[in-house]
This record gives C-alpha cells, structure tokens and sequence, in this order.
C-alpha cells in the first residue's frame, strides 16, 4: 500500500502505482489490472491539462507492464475534454439507465479496441450486481497517519455562516514529506508559527517526493508546494519584501486564512456536489439535504434536474432549500421555501450516507461575491452530522 497526503499530489499517485507495478513484476498473477476511480473526482482538485497528462501517464505504466487501465469518469464530463480523454484509449464502456435497469456498450478509442474485443456500438443489459452489506472492511495501518489538530466545537451553532467560520478557525498543520536539514525545518518552523500553522514531518515509504510541503487544516489538504520554495520565501527578512515576492501556494493560502472552497466559481461549486449527490444516488437510501439559493436553479444547470429525479425514484428522501420558486414535480420532494438570507446566500449539498459512515459528504458554502463561494466540504461523519442536525432543526417543517 502506498499513500499520498493530498489528492493533489498527482506526481505521488504516479511514483506509488510505479512502486506497485514493481512489486507486481513477476509476481504470480495472471495480469495486471489498474483501476483509477475517479476523474470525476480528481477534477476537483486539479485542472484539465494536469489530468491529461496524468491518465497519459497512467497508461503508459500500465501498458508496460502489459496490463488492463480504466479510468471511471461520469457521463457529465464536458464533451470537449471526454473527446480528449477518449483519444488516450484502446477503447470506451458506456453505461446508462435502461426502461429495464443498467445498459452497456462498447465503443472504439483512437487506437481501436484492444486485446481483441470488438467495438458492438450496441446496448446490452447489464448483469445485477448486489454488494454484500456483511462484508467487513478492510483496514490498513500504513504507520503514517497524519493525526487530526484539534476538534471542531459545534455547541449552540446558530447558523451555517457560524459554522464555516468555526471551522476556518481550526488549527493549520504543515506536513513535510521526507524532509532535508532539520536547520531549515527550524527556521520553517519558527516563521510560520505567527499564522497559526504547526509544522510536522513525515516519513514515507518512498524516497520521493522529497521535501514536499502539504497544508492542511485537519485531514483536509488545502495547498502543496516544494519545501526548498518554502524555506527560500521564508528566508526574508523585511515583511513588505516577503509579500512583494511571489508566494509559494502554502505560503499564500496560510495568509489568506480561507480553506477548501476558496471564492470557487459556479463550475467548480456543481463538480462539488456531484461529489455528494452521486453518493445518494449509488446509495440509494437515507435522505439527501440540498441549497439551491433560489429553488428555481434547479432546472438552471444542464443534467441537474435529470440527476435530482433519478435520486428523488430510489428511497433517497430528498429534501430542497431556497427561495420560494418553480420546482418541477415538486410533489416527489420536501420542500422547504423561505427568504431568509441564510438560504439565498447558501450553497449547500448534505448526504447522511443512508446509515453507512463511509458514504455521507457535505458541501456548506456561502456566496461570497457574484457567483464566487467560500465554504468547505467534508466526508467526516461527525461534521456531516452536525449540518443535517441543524438544517433539521433551522428548517423544520413540523
């Protein structure tokens, strides 16, 4: 097992699936096979032409040591950037919801299927699949687990903007991954003490990265960058001229005191909450907490009302938030209308996980500016919770 700090850390993924792959070389197996799930997700935390290169990469990896990739990603990816990713594979497997449940096709990439399988261009049904709900998960303790600063107090909350606040205010800690000269380590140290930031290291199972700096507030990574960047930015002595100069990402985003979701533009807020809602619809049970704002918006994005109807027809009780508007067959939901500023200023998606820990996720943003937003969002149960808890209690509809 290897692991990585942030998810954004895609040239770590790259150097543990190149660890893996070693391990695996000339192991008794029949194949190798490398799942990536999922770009979807990795779209939240890196940019498009990062991802590129990175599945590229992976490909490359994969082919020589003669196995199987796949790369999952959702239907909603932008059709220009699908085209683009499509152009890196042997081939593409397409689902979709059939009139008698899950349907498949295979379809060609720019290579041509591979390893002999013919493109149908066909829909097939797809077999059922039923999760054994007995199994017991599978724990590993890797021995280099980041141990979470502080507990977010969340007593007499009295609104969300109370509770982003709150968990803004939790402590900084900056892990350096393999670090070099415990005098720069010191001096690193000794500087960013004044923003509140606590700085620790880590050892890794592998050389590198080396000297690799992540922030985060809790297990949440909220920037990276290069140690020596650091410890050069650092080494000012003047503070107007530190200021001046060009600031590592760590450096910028201690300063600015924001986390997670730092002013995210409307595109990045829907890519979040697909995050969430996708949770509730795989699920299939619990209840799902949505903000709209206003509630007309939900018909405003391409694929959300589509989305939000296929969640509200399994057992998900959906309920929606915002200003009173037009909400197509609002009758398959619990509404809840009001003018509250707290509601027209929110952005808010919130899964109880439909009574399974490892599937609930929160989104709890406010707009900061026109369409920009800041906020945070989390998979801890704990703080899950205390979301739901208060939407349940601010916006009864007993």
């Amino acid at each position: 097992m290897e692991t990585v700090a942030s998810p954004a850390d895609l040239t770590g993924i790259s150097v543990g699936v190149s660890g893996a792959l070693r391990v695996l070389d000339g192991a008794p197996v029949d194949r190798v096979r490398l799942l990536f799930d999922s770009l979807s997700s990795m779209a939240v935390y890196a940019d498009f032409d990062r991802i590129f290169q990175f599945v590229h990469q992976l490909g490359v990896q994969t082919g020589e040591a003669d196995g199987l990739g796949l790369s999952l990603t959702t239907a909603g990816t932008e059709a220009g950037r699908l085209d683009r990713l499509r152009s890196l594979t042997d081939g593409t497997l397409e689902l979709r919801e059939g009139a008698e449940g899950v349907e498949w096709r295979l379809a060609g990439g720019a290579g041509g299927p591979g390893r002999g399988v013919e493109a149908t261009g066909e829909w097939s049904s797809a077999p059922e699949y039923v999760a054994d709900p007995g199994a017991a998960p599978v724990v590993v303790d890797d021995g280099a687990t980041v141990e979470s600063q502080g507990e977010l107090s969340t007593d007499d909350l009295s609104s969300l903007h109370d509770l982003i606040e709150r968990v803004e205010a939790m402590g900084y800690t900056l892990t350096v991954c393999n670090p070099g000269s415990e005098s720069e380590l010191d001096l690193l140290a000794d500087r960013l003490e004044q923003y509140g930031v606590e700085v620790r290291t880590v050892e890794l199972s592998t050389e590198t990265p080396t000297g690799t700096a992540i922030l985060h507030r809790g297990e949440e990574p909220l920037a990276m960058s290069p140690a020596d960047e650091l410890y050069d930015a650092v080494q000012f002595e003047a503070p107007q001229e530190a200021e001046s100069a060009t600031e590592p990402a760590v450096l910028e985003r201690a300063h600015r005191r924001q986390y997670t979701v730092d002013n995210g533009g409307k595109l990045r807020m829907v890519r979040i909450s697909r995050l969430v809602e996708r949770r509730a619809l795989d699920v299939g049970r619990g209840t799902l907490h949505t903000g709209f704002q206003r509630l007309g918006r939900v018909d405003d994005e391409l694929g959300t009302r589509e989305l939000y109807e296929r969640i509200a027809h399994t057992d998900v009780d959906v309920h929606m938030y915002g200003q009173p508007g037009e909400v197509p067959n609002e009758e398959w939901y619990t509404v809840h209308a009001g003018e509250t500023p707290e509601l027209a200023e929110s952005w808010f998606v919130v899964f109880d996980g439909g009574g399974r820990e490892g599937t609930m996720g929160a989104l709890v943003s406010e707009e900061t500016a026109p369409e920009e937003y800041s906020g945070f969002w989390t998979y801890k149960p704990d703080l899950v919770r205390t979301v739901e808890d208060y939407l349940s209690t601010a916006y009864s509809t007993a």
